[in-house]
């Protein structure tokens, strides 16, 4: 339990410190609903950002909240359980996530 609580404590005032834009949060929610490893490609079409937007949101949430694996020359991004449980709890406050749940 103090694991989990330290956990819950450290992810909250990592999250809560993200730009006020929110797109590094809402990264976060597509890879939560995704469930899978995405490309920087896909992240940009569904949140509908452009390249250096995107690579933004990936350098504020990179250090704590991602995994990134080189696959074939390209990085995909991906997030733990405990992060996507957190994320998926997050989530639904932010105001573009139901056109989110449809991807």
């Amino acid at each position: 339990q103090g694991g989990s609580d330290a956990r819950q404590y450290l992810f909250r005032r990592e999250y809560d410190s993200l730009p006020p834009d929110n797109r590094a949060r809402h990264l976060l929610a597509a890879l939560a609903v995704f469930g899978r490893a995405a490309n920087q490609e896909e992240l940009r079409t569904v949140l509908q950002c452009d390249q250096l937007q995107v690579q933004d949101a990936i350098g504020a949430v990179f250090e704590l909240f991602l995994s990134v694996d080189q696959e074939k020359g390209e990085a995909t991004y991906a997030l733990n359980e405990v992060t996507r449980a957190f994320v998926l709890e997050e989530a639904p406050k932010l105001s573009r996530f139901p056109s989110s749940k449809s991807m």
